[in-house]
């Protein structure tokens, strides 16, 4: 079973990497 620490790094990259992609798409709108 996966600890807690490990749960809170997966969320913690998880989450950086949506902000990643809502930015990604928010650029992609200026561009169209």
């Amino acid at each position: 079973m996966e600890t807690i620490e490990t749960l809170k790094a997966e969320i913690k990259k998880l989450s950086s990497l949506a902000v990643q992609t809502k930015m990604d798409l928010h650029d992609l709108e200026h561009f169209q």
